[in-house]
């Protein structure tokens, strides 16, 4: 028989075990930042300074989704000023007002912008109200259909809004003659920071083309990350997110990808319902925001279970995610074409009647777009 002191160990380490374990299906991100966030938000307290006081920011896309959240985060963690920009005016003035009636210490500033336009975007720079300490990058589009599919315009469309203009736009930013950015004591270089997606690191069936422009996306922000160390860029990579960015759209009701029509960047799906599949999009920004105060993070992955694990299986088993993506490629297609809900677990299981997001003999395209210069 084990003597007792062993029993104990080995109580010890199994409990220890089963702990790592639940916690890391809790995970929704990586666990350091998962920790650093936990921090930060207890560390938030009314009358104490935020996370980003006394700073300038500039949302390009911010009218509604990820940015309009942004927005809403970053003043009142104690920004001085916030500048949203978007095509839609109407809803930028919505979320300004909302801002300063909300945090009215916080000036935002409503600066008009599509980002698809190349004279807009060297306006923009010469409007800007002030100089800032951060610049995020939120604007894109996205689209679901199979991969043999998608149509040519669409590629190029998706190409344009997602990697063309960002390509455009930081070699302005960072052009002395704009005086984009100030400099500070504490900050002595740019900060750019980048909403992408988790379909940038892992394939993403019914999205080839959205996923291939943010891969497009990750690689041109990594190379020039790796020509200018003195710039700070921030990738974020999320995954579904609870937002409008797919939530009107099926595979029957929308029209075709025009040059004119971007979102707000929240990676979702075909999707009507809540579900623990997407992230709040509170919780989704806050992560984001946590990432800046990070010295070394980079490239950041937001994304609940069991997506994280997947994604750091890709590195280590890429064999294991391909196989099992494998099976989940062709049901997620079905699914789509039958109008359901991709991000209804009852979608998958089939154990109750899941509401219909629209036939789909109509259009077999969707366009995850409800606004130009928003993710």
């Amino acid at each position: 028989m084990l003597p007792l002191s062993l029993w104990n160990k080995v109580f010890t380490a199994t409990a220890a075990a089963a702990a790592s374990s639940v916690g890391w299906w809790m995970l929704d991100c990586p666990p350091s930042l998962y920790i650093y966030d936990k921090f930060r938000t207890l560390s938030s307290r009314p009358g104490r300074e935020g996370s980003f006081h006394d700073k300038n920011v500039w949302i390009v896309g911010a009218s509604s989704g990820i940015g309009r959240e942004l927005c809403f985060q970053l003043a009142a963690s104690g920004c001085t000023n916030v500048i949203v920009s978007s095509r839609s005016t109407d809803k930028l003035e919505r979320v300004a007002s909302e801002t300063i009636r909300r945090y009215p210490r916080t000036t935002c500033h409503v600066l008009p912008l599509d980002v698809c336009d190349d004279t807009q975007l060297q306006q923009c720079l010469q409007n800007l109200p002030c100089p800032v300490d951060l610049v995020i990058l939120n604007a894109g589009s996205g689209h679901l259909s199979p991969a043999l599919e998608t149509s040519p315009r669409t590629v190029r469309n998706m190409l344009e809004q997602n990697v063309v203009w960002p390509m455009i736009l930081i070699p302005l930013l960072l052009h002395s003659d704009f005086g984009v950015f100030r400099t500070s004591s504490s900050q002595i270089f740019p900060r750019i920071a980048v909403t992408s997606s988790v379909g940038a690191v892992l394939p993403l069936p019914l999205s080839s083309a959205y996923a291939a422009s943010k891969a497009a996306l990750n690689r041109y922000l990594g190379s020039l990350r790796a020509e200018r160390p003195d710039i700070r860029i921030d990738i974020w990579c999320p995954g579904p997110v609870d937002t409008d960015f797919h939530g009107s759209q099926s595979a029957a009701n929308v029209a075709t990808l025009t040059k004119g029509t971007l979102a707000d960047e929240s990676v979702s799906s075909a999707s009507v319902s809540r579900s623990r599949l997407k992230m709040p999009v509170a919780r989704c920004v806050s992560l984001m925001l946590s990432s800046l105060l990070q010295t070394s993070r980079r490239e950041v992955w937001i994304v609940p279970q069991p997506t994280l694990t997947v994604l750091y299986l890709q590195g280590l088993f890429p064999g294991l995610v391909d196989w099992m993506l494998s099976l989940i490629g062709p049901k997620r297609v079905a699914l789509w074409r039958a109008g359901l809900d991709l991000y209804d677990p009852a979608s998958w299981t089939g154990r109750r009647p899941t509401a219909s997001l629209g036939t789909s003999s109509q259009n077999k395209n969707e366009n995850n777009e409800s606004d130009s210069t928003t993710r």
